[in-house]
């Protein structure tokens, strides 16, 4: 298939989608074109429909999807050619094979469909909704790939739950597939989008969102940013997750809706962080499985607390890590944090807690 700029740019195109369309050729076309047909199909037809099933949920949208592709971009940044490179520039072992990268995109796609039926147990509705809107579109052995990855996005042990071990390295069309590591990067990107862009603007002022599903909306808004970056050490190649948040310090004590009573605002941003860390450390299992993938060396978070428009200087800023080494608990023996420890506390006692 020719590199057109044109048509790419057409198509909206991501890189890594790119990277799929350039590499269908003969008989894969059909394959890229089922997916894009898919992804229009989705995004415009049903994924609009989640808020009708679950209301005040955080946003289910085409935004969502194209910020999780951004996330698996770079969680894949060396495993696919950009627009001003090359396959041939990747070493071998390292480059994404093409079923992977079909296998991915459209398990992203499908992941959130079955929120049009309520949030419990949605990941595993992607079977059935696939079977009724994609008709034929897919052969048996991609459609049971692409349920697979989608799929093990969300719960508990999912992903060796949904890809035993004995189905985690196999081929299609005489191409490797990897679908454990492939559903790791889905489950983390999906995890990172957590910022102000999924929470619909002044919803606090308008007294939009029920109780029980503010403390939700609330984490989302306080961030200004969550990414995955890319950092180059001496001797090696390391991904990292940045996030930067503002919590006044006058909203510490905002008492939230909870299953188990209520939870302090600044307990609640803890705790969001948290399990953001047990993904990474879950995940990390399958993402260093394949692709000479390094996995998700840690999370940096940078908080400020200023009062409204006041300059950050005005109050307390802090930063801390998580990492294989730094885990949660041991944030409380840091001394510069003495002021959140009751925060910190709270939000190690209830980790546990659904979220």
């Amino acid at each position: 298939m020719p590199n057109s700029k044109a048509l790419i740019d057409t198509l909206l195109l991501a890189p890594i989608e790119r990277h799929a369309l350039l590499a269908s050729r003969n008989s894969r076309r059909k394959a890229f074109a089922c997916y894009l047909a898919m992804r229009e199909k989705v995004s415009e037809d049903f994924l609009p429909l989640v808020s009708s099933a679950v209301p005040f949920v955080n946003y289910h949208s085409r935004g969502h999807l194209e910020r999780v592709l951004s996330h698996i971009e770079t969680i894949l940044s060396r495993h696919f050619a950009k627009p001003s490179s090359q396959s041939e520039d990747i070493p071998e072992g390292r480059l994404l094979t093409w079923p992977d990268t079909l296998i991915l995109l459209n398990a992203l796609v499908w992941h959130d469909i079955g929120n049009m039926y309520g949030r419990k147990g949605h990941a595993a509705k992607v079977k059935d909704c696939l079977k009724q809107v994609s008709g034929l579109l897919y052969d048996d052995h991609l459609a049971q790939y692409i349920i697979q990855v989608a799929e093990a996005h969300s719960g508990d042990g999912a992903i060796e739950r949904v890809i035993p071990s004995c189905h985690a390295v196999g081929s299609y069309e005489s191409q490797d597939i990897h679908l454990q590591f492939l559903a790791a990067v889905l489950r983390f990107a999906d995890e990172l989008d957590e910022d102000h862009r999924r929470c619909t603007p002044q919803w606090r002022e308008l007294n939009l969102v029920p109780e029980e599903s503010r403390r939700f909306w609330y984490f989302c808004r306080v961030n200004s940013s969550i990414q995955v970056k890319s950092v180059a050490g001496d001797h090696n190649f390391n991904h990292e997750v940045e996030i930067n948040s503002h919590v006044p310090e006058s909203e510490f004590g905002l008492e939230f809706k909870a299953e188990q009573g209520t939870v302090h605002a600044m307990a609640e941003y803890f705790k969001r962080v948290f399990k953001l860390e047990r993904e990474r450390t879950y995940c990390n299992a399958y993402l260093r499985t394949a692709y000479y993938h390094p996995g998700i060396a840690r999370i940096k978070v940078h908080l400020r607390t200023q009062e409204g428009q006041n300059p950050p200087r005005s109050s307390d800023n802090y930063e801390f890590e998580l990492s294989d080494g730094k885990q949660p608990e041991s944030l409380l023996g840091i001394e510069n944090l003495a002021k959140l420890r009751p925060y910190l506390n709270e939000a190690l006692n209830r980790k546990d807690e659904s979220l």
